[in-house]
This record gives C-alpha cells, structure tokens and sequence, in this order.
C-alpha cells in the first residue's frame, strides 16, 4: 500500500486530539483483566481505533495486530491506563456528537450483522474479521468528529449523483480511497485486504474464498445497517433484503433480520445500534420486546404510539440508490426515519405510495443548492424562513405551510410565519404552552421529524395540544423540529389539506432532507 504525503498529512490533522468515549474510571474498574478490558473497549470503537495504532507505535517489530487483546498486552496495562488518562472524552448523548455517534453505530451493526451472517452459514468468524469490518467505514467517522457540517456537504453531492471518488478528489485533494488507506496505515487496523493477502500466503484456499466473498458482503451489510435504521420497510429496504439474499444464500434472511438486530442491540447498548432494531420492532411489531434490553431504549416515552416512537429515535437523512462503493462510504447524515402507516410485515405486500404530481421538483433542489453553496444570500433568518415557505409551497405543492417559533424564557409554542397554497386559508393564529408529553414535547428534545396519516390519526390525534388540533383540521401532515445548537428552536409544519392525494413517502423524505439542510443553515447564520 502507498499512500501519498499530502493523505498522511491530512490524516494527521484530522486524527489530532481524537477523542474516546469511555470514562477513565470505567478502565481502571476492569484493569485486573485482559478479558474485562477487551469487553469494555469494545463498545468504543474509537478508543479500539487508538488501540490499536499505539500498540503497533510501541511494537519493536512494528507488526500489525489482528487482535485487541494482543495490542493491549503490547501496550501492557499500566501504560494503557496512564495513556488514556491523557485522551480527551467526548460525551455520547450530546448533539454535536450526534452525526458521529450514528455513524460508528451504523459500522458496530454492520460487523455484527456479516458475523451472524458466517454464524448462519457455519463459516468460521475471526475476531480479526469483525475489526476489519468495523474500521472499514473509519474515514466517516474521522470527518464527523472533525466537521459535521463538511460530512453532511459532502453527502449532499453524492445523494445527487456525484462519484464519491471525485467528491473526495475535490473536497480534500484525494480521493476516499487514498483517505481509506491512510487511515488504515496510520492505525494499522486490520482489513479484508490484508486478511486476504495473508490467507494467499498460507495458501488457504478456503480463507482466501471467504475474504473475497466478505469484500462482496461488506457494501450489502453496511447498506442494510443504515436502511435499517432510516427506512424499514421501503422500497429500498425491500432491494437490499433481496441483495442480501441472494448474497448471503440464508434461508430465512427476512425473518432472521429483525432477531439478529435484537441481539445487536443488546451487545452494542448505544443509541445508534439500537434506532435499527426500534425501527424493525415498531415498524413490524414482530419482536419480542424482551429480545431489548432497558438500555437499549434511549428515552422513550411510553406515552408515545410505536410509530412515533420511531420517528422520534432514528436519525437519518433520505438517500437516493447508488452503486455499493458510495453507499459503502456515504456518511450517516441526521434527519428523522420514514413513518409508516402503522404495524405491517417488513418484509410483506407493503409499498409506499408513489409520489404525485404536485408541485415543481426544481424549485427544492435549487433550494437545497443554495443552503448548500449560497448561504450568504440568506442574511438573517426571516429572509431564510420566507425562502424556505415559499418552495414548501410552490416547490412541493403542499396545501399550508406553519413555522412556530419556540419562545424558552416562557415555554410558549406560538406561530410567526404561514402561507398557503392557492384557494387554500392560511392557519388561524396558534400558540400554546410546550406541553410535558405526548408528540410535540418529544419533538423538542431532538432534531426530528413526524408523519400524520389518517390510518394512525385515531392513536396519536390525542397526543397533539388541543390548541393544535382544533386550528389544523388535518389528519395528513408533516412535522419537523429545529433544534439551533442544540436547543429547540422552531416547529416546521406543512400539510396536504383538502387535496385529493395524501402525501407520499418520497416527498417525507424530501421533507426530511429539505429542512435538514435548512436546520444546517440557520445553525450558520446564529
């Protein structure tokens, strides 16, 4: 492997002060054991990372391990203490750690996922093979840590077509696969491709045959781990479960699925690895819940009907279908998961609705451009709220458009802008007080989205402010929260009243991906 100057040092920056998740208590608590730390470190897959590279920096023979206990007794546990205790922690539950959080949480369930997969078709799994697997997507993780904001840019243009390759080419100067390789010598990580090279020279044929076929499964995995998480159920899930069928040749594949992500979740106790298996249980409602652990369950009101449950823990952002090689190297961008219309079979006759002709397409994606490489057209946030009004109108066609601003200092939700479509009235005045449970109060905890529908209006009807409910008059909209630095700051509504055609799961997801980015910007312009 050659891997360019000008890669190591742009590695070098990116990797300065790279930060873990574990409290240093926490490693002394399990000091007394290779076996407990292993098991502790684990669960932090940044501080593997970094396990890993220091063991091989203090190895006289400089040969990469294949194990993290070996690279912990390399290092010794003493020093590893002292080492750590000098790493900066970065907290897990914070918002600006969000994006970082779900994309390590989409690698865990992407190593765990080909595990069961070997598991199911009796091939042996090496350790070795589930750090390979999970450093694969690493190049993600270090620019969400470094640059939320430049991750979500970058995902933008490849959501539009652009080969990941030049995307990196221009943004960095090198493409994601000399970034990919430069992580991969910094760290000394194991890959496939070191674990294939290494079978061919041992001659195992068999070894060599697995780690081919594993360079085959990879993308299907990590595709599957993130669509999981986002759209359950589409059309796109439905595509990938036939890929991964016909990859992985399990009988069974659609039913195992949501039992081998039960289990992920209680292996990998972080909110990301859990949004996967929330999403196949409150989509499904085929899992036994006591498959999940309590901790497994990131603050979920009870209260809240299955579905927006969902909605309100899974972070994701709409993609579009591309080659295994982008979504391979895509990063996990932060809006909320598809709603469904209530318990089906993942795996049955469900198909979203297709979308209508409403509206003029063009309009949104010249916006969405614009959020992207024209922010200084918006020079303060009323010019943004109108610009973004006026394209939820005549963009995506949809029937009233509502902003409520939240005001903190007296815990009051109350409308500031509104427009409405033609022939349409706009919304009556609206304010209420933030209530303490139910839809709106979860939405204000986090940046998310929620999707009415008429099938699921008789649960969740009652779980909206009465205020609320007696000016819409409408049992088909969209919702979303704008949370700015992480506060709670807007509630972003649009429905398709008194048309003839509900909304549809494509224009959600344009919903969800349009006010993500406008969320981006306004984050810019405060």
């Amino acid at each position: 492997m050659t891997v360019s100057k000008e890669a190591r040092v742009w590695l070098d920056g990116l990797a300065q002060d790279l930060a873990i998740i574990t409290p240093q208590m926490k490693l002394h608590q399990a000091k007394d054991s290779v076996a407990d730390l292993v098991v502790l470190i684990r669960l932090d897959p940044l501080l593997s990372l970094q396990i890993f590279g220091h063991g091989y920096a203090v190895s006289p023979n400089k040969d990469a391990f294949l194990s993290l206990s070996d690279a912990i007794n390399q290092i010794g546990i003493d020093a590893l203490l002292v080492w750590t205790s000098e790493l900066p922690r970065l907290d897990p539950h914070s918002s600006s750690t969000r994006l970082l959080m779900t994309t390590i949480g989409d690698s865990m369930v992407t190593a765990a996922l080909l595990a069961h997969w070997h598991k199911a078709r009796q091939i042996e799994w090496k350790e070795a093979d589930h750090w390979a697997c999970l450093f694969s997507q690493t190049i993600r993780w270090m620019v969400a840590y470094k640059d939320p904001m430049l991750v979500e840019g970058i995902e933008f243009r490849i959501n539009q077509g652009e080969q990941i390759e030049s995307v990196y080419a221009q943004v960095f100067g090198f493409g994601y696969n000399a970034c990919s390789e430069a992580i991969a010598e910094r760290f000394q990580v194991p890959t496939i491709a070191l674990l294939d090279a290494v079978a061919k020279v041992r001659s195992n044929q068999s070894a060599t045959f697995k780690y081919q076929a594993l360079a085959y499964y990879l993308p299907i995995a990590t595709q599957l781990a993130t669509v999981s998480r986002q759209e359950w159920g589409s059309i796109r899930f439905q595509k990938l479960i036939a890929r991964a069928i016909g990859a992985s040749l399990i009988d069974g594949f659609n039913r195992y699925l949501p039992q081998w992500l039960a289990q992920i979740a209680r292996d990998y106790p972080v909110p990301a690895c859990s949004a996967a298996i929330l999403a196949a249980f409150q989509y499904a409602g085929t899992i036994d819940q006591s498959l999940v652990s309590d901790r497994a369950q990131p603050n979920r009101p009870t209260e809240l009907p299955p579905v927006a449950s969902t909605a309100s823990v899974v972070a994701t952002k709409a993609t579009h279908e591309r080659a295994p090689v982008v979504e391979n190297a895509r990063a996990t961008a932060v809006s909320p998961q598809v709603a469904a219309d209530g318990p089906v079979d993942p795996f049955g006759a469900f198909a979203p609705k297709q979308p209508m002709a409403r509206g003029d397409s063009s309009q949104v994606e010249r916006l969405q451009q614009q959020f992207t490489t024209q922010q200084a057209i918006f020079t303060n946030e009323e010019v943004a709220y109108n610009r973004l009004l006026k394209v939820l109108i005549d963009g995506m066609g949809c029937s009233r458009v509502l902003v409520a601003l939240y005001q903190e200092r007296i815990k009051q939700v109350r409308v500031q802008y509104r427009e409405s479509g033609p022939g349409q009235k706009n919304v009556p005045h609206l304010s209420f007080l933030l209530p303490a449970s139910g839809i709106i109060a979860y939405l204000a905890t986090k940046s998310e989205s929620f999707w009415m529908t008429p099938k699921r209006a008789e649960d969740t009807w009652k779980q909206l402010p009465s205020k609320m409910r007696q000016v819409v008059e409408c049992d088909d909209f969209f919702i979303h929260s704008v949370h700015i630095r992480g506060k709670f700051r807007a509630l972003i509504y649009v429905d398709a009243f008194e048309q003839e055609t509900l909304l549809t799961e494509p224009e959600y997801r344009q919903f969800r991906a349009l006010i993500t980015q406008f969320e981006q910007l306004l984050n810019t312009l405060s």
